[in-house]
Parts: structure tokens; C-alpha cells; sequence
């Protein structure tokens, strides 16, 4: 279906709960369906939809009176309000939605018609706040189809790419997207591992999903935290390995970015001599340690402990080496 075909479906719906509003009595579908120019079947789908989006009862929803072939608007609809946004509360949601531009098109025209509806000036949408560096690529709709798995805990049939480059098909159930280092991630469970013993939530990343294909079978939920699960597998410096004590010490230059930047639960930040600081945290020693400790160069030196020193210095001389 297309923009403008989507629209104006839900234009009518609009129009439908508006009319059974104005018209609280009870109706025939066959004279509502002739009203709207409709089918019968469209108005049994206004009725399912306008509980299901909107929140309005129709009849006595889910199962319309059918029997007698009759709809009513339910009692209390009145009391849902429209709502209404300013122009700046529609910035804040443009901006808000920046990172996920071009995974979701239903959102893209939710906001389209927003901008329209709270008439914000034309400059506000050229110059926005907000940009993001956010550029994955992903197949059409992606989004909605595993918003859908999420939602009503339906299995999924995905085509997936490694980082290796090879393709994979395998059924999965889909729990939470989870956003890190620019990238969005699904999380959830492959069947093949579940059927071989495993239930431990594993990670895709949805850039490198090439086909995403709902099924019919339904799965059961295990108990599943996502704040508590992105903390810790996407936390800084991940690792299974034991945690040891490291203190790092940061030039002047770069003391005060130190100071307000929280890279680790444990951190502890301790004034030096001469403007430095000393960075305090517990954490096991991880690549991505050493990576972000080389990175600043001159600015940073190892106090403790000696085998993180031997890999930072190990790291640059690669480097250097490998640019001489």
C-alpha cells in the first residue's frame, strides 16, 4: 500500500469514528457501507481498527454485533480526547526520531502529517537540531515486521549476514531493538540454539538482517530484562573475564572531558598534580580497553596494572609500525 492510499484509509477511519460520534444511534452496516462508499467487510475493519488504534469501542469490541448486522459507537468514546502538539513539541519528536530516520517509514509519514497539522514553517524541516551520523541501510518496512514479532510474540524466519560475510537462515523470536554505537541490534533467540539446550539471548545486528519474514507460530517469552541486558552486553569494556583494579592518568588537556564523561559504573575520578587526573575503575582487561586508552596518544599513561601498560605500548607500536 502506498503514502497516499494509507492516508486516505486512515482520513476515512477518522471520518467513520467522527460520523458514529455525531450519530450515536445504532446503524445498519449495509447503510454505513453505502454512506462511505464502502464495502461491508471496510466497515467491520473500521470497527477492529478503531479500538485497536485509536482506542475508541465500537459495539461490544472485539466482536462486533454482527448477528444483527448493526454497529454503535460505544459508551465513553467522547470521553477520548484528541490531542493536540505544537510546533515545538513536533520539533522535539522530528529530532527524537533522527537516529531512526531510515529504518521507519510509518514514522516518517506520522510526522509528515504532524508537520503538516501543527503548520510548523518550512525552514524548521530544512534546518533541523538534531542530525544524526546513523547511515545503516536496512530492507523496506524492517522495522514494522519486527515490531510486529515483538509485540505479538510471533516467530520469525531471518536471512542473516555475519561479520564474516556468510549468510545464514534460521527461525528466531524476537524480544527488544537495542541501540549502541550507532547501530541498532535485535535481540533475541535462535531456534537452532534453543533446540540444542541453549537459552541465552544473542544479538543481530539489524543492518546486516537481508530478510525478515514473519511466520504464523507463536513463541512463549521467557523472563527478559532489556535495560538489564543492554548494560551488560553492551556496557564498556565487556568481558567474562576477572575484573582488576585500573588507574589511568590523563593529561590537563583532557582532564576536564575525563571528569564529565561516565565510561564505566565503577568509575572514580581522582585529582592529580599539575591539573591531571587519575581515572579509577574495576574491569577486566578487554581490547576495547586498550583501544580506548591508545587513542588519546601522549594524554594518557597506565599506572597500574603493568599487563594493560605492556598492551597499550604493544598497540601503538603496532600502529606506528604499520604507518612507517
Amino acid at each position: 500500500m502506498g503514502k497516499r492510499e494509507r492516508d486516505n484509509s486512515v482520513l476515512s477511519l477518522i471520518e467513520f469514528i467522527e460520523y458514529l460520534r455525531e450519530h450515536p444511534q445504532e446503524h445498519k452496516v449495509s447503510a454505513l457501507a453505502e454512506h462511505f462508499g464502502v464495502k461491508r467487510n471496510q466497515i467491520y475493519r473500521w470497527v477492529n481498527y478503531a479500538y485497536d488504534r485509536y482506542g475508541i469501542p465500537i459495539d461490544q469490541h472485539p466482536h462486533p454485533l454482527v448477528k444483527r448486522g448493526n454497529v454503535k459507537i460505544g459508551e465513553g468514546s467522547n470521553e477520548i480526547k484528541r490531542v493536540f502538539l505544537d510546533r515545538y513539541e513536533v520539533e522535539a519528536l522530528i529530532a527524537a526520531s533522527a537516529r531512526v530516520d531510515a529504518l521507519t517509514p510509518f514514522a516518517k509519514e506520522a510526522l509528515y502529517k504532524l508537520e503538516e497539522a501543527a503548520r510548523i514553517p518550512e525552514h524548521y524541516i530544512e534546518n533541523p537540531i538534531i542530525y544524526t551520523p546513523l547511515v545503516d541501510d536496512y530492507p523496506e518496512e524492517l522495522f514494522e515486521r519486527i515490531a510486529n514479532a515483538i509485540r505479538n510474540y510471533r516467530v520469525a524466519l531471518i536471512s542473516y549476514r555475519n561479520a564474516k560475510g556468510d549468510e545464514k537462515t534460521y527461525a528466531f523470536n524476537s524480544y527488544a531493538i537495542i541501540v549502541h554505537d550507532q547501530h541498532l541490534h535485535l535481540v533475541g533467540e535462535n531456534h537452532n540454539s534453543i533446540d540444542a539446550g541453549f537459552r541465552n539471548p544473542t544479538t543481530l545486528r539489524l543492518d546486516q538482517i537481508l530478510e525478515f519474514t514473519l511466520q504464523q507460530e507463536k513463541f512463549k517469552k521467557p523472563a527478559f530484562d532489556a535495560q538489564s541486558y543492554a548494560r551488560k552486553e553492551f556496557g564498556p569494556f565487556k568481558s567474562n573475564d576477572e575484573s582488576v583494579l585500573i588507574r589511568v592518568e590523563f593529561s590537563q588537556e583532557k582532564a576536564g572531558y575525563i571528569k564529565r564523561t561516565k565510561r564505566h559504573s565503577s568509575q572514580e575520578i581522582i585529582d592529580g598534580n599539575n591539573g591531571k587526573v587519575i581515572w579509577k575503575i574495576e574491569a577486566p582487561l578487554t581490547e576495547s580497553l586498550v583501544h580506548w586508552i591508545v587513542s588519546y596518544g601522549p594524554h594518557a599513561k597506565v599506572l597500574e596494572p603493568e599487563e594493560l601498560r605492556e598492551q597499550v605500548i604493544q598497540w601503538a607500536r603496532g600502529s606506528l609500525d604499520a604507518n612507517s
